[in-house]
Formats: structure tokens, sequence, C-alpha cells
């Protein structure tokens, strides 16, 4: 399905969290703790910078609009997969081989959802001004127009 131009800078946040799934599976799959630490800190370098915006306008935007839908378990699985990417990441003392392989999964599965059923949703069943207060999201890799 094509995307709509106000989805497309949340889709393009969602492939580089789909690289960074990737890179901490790999990073998982060794047994190189610096490998396993670069990859922990870029983690937690995307979360501070993109990630938790990210999340917040998932939260502020589209949530309350599944919630409208009568999607309350697809809502509460996004919220609780939300919180626990975010704890995870943000609690170095959990930053193990283990816990990124965990949350590598977590993380494709999570986009892999909102690419393939939230956002067809909200394709489908926003107003105009929902749309454009997408469209306003800050994608913090595209250079300023």
């Amino acid at each position: 399905m094509k995307r709509r131009k106000e989805l497309v800078p949340l889709s393009r946040e969602h492939n580089r969290a789909l690289l960074l799934a990737r890179s901490g599976r790999r990073a998982a799959r060794t047994d190189d703790p610096r490998q396993i630490k670069r990859v922990w800190e870029h983690l937690d370098s995307v979360y501070r910078g993109e990630m938790r915006a990210h999340f917040a306008t998932e939260e502020k935007l589209i949530l309350p609009l599944l919630r409208d839908l009568g999607e309350q378990a697809l809502t509460e699985r996004l919220q609780r997969e939300h919180r626990a990417i975010a704890r995870n990441i943000e609690s170095p003392a959990l930053w193990t081989r283990d816990r990124l392989s965990s949350l590598a999964d977590v993380l494709y599965q999570h986009v892999r959802l909102e690419e393939r059923k939230v956002f067809p949703l909200v394709q489908h069943h926003a107003d105009p001004d929902l749309l454009a207060a997408l469209a306003r999201h800050p994608d913090t890799h595209d250079p300023p127009q």
C-alpha cells in the first residue's frame, strides 16, 4: 500500500528502526562486548534524538484514533512495547547481549505491526486535521526545506 505523504516521516523513522534492530541482532550473535556496547550506545543516541519523539507523536495522535476505532488491545500492546523499549534503552544496567537480542526482536516486530496494521488503519480513518498534525512530526534526518 502506498504510504500517505503525511505518514512518510514516521515510516522513514521506522525504516531506520528496522536497521537498528538488524544491527542489534547481529551484535547479539557475537561475543564481542565492544560491538554490543557500541550498538547499545547507538540505540541510546537514536532513542534520545528521534525515537522518544516518535513514540510521543504516536501516543498523542495515533493511539486515540485506534481507541476510537475499537482497537483497545492493539493500543495497549503498542503502549506496552513503547514502555519496554524505552525502559531497556534508558537502563544501562540492562545493556547485556541477551537484552539486546530481545530488544532487537521487540523493535522489529513493533515496527512491522505499525507498518502493516496501524498505518493502514490511520490512512483509511484519519481525518484531515489528524493527517495535518502527523505531517508536522519532525523527521530529524531530513534536511530543512
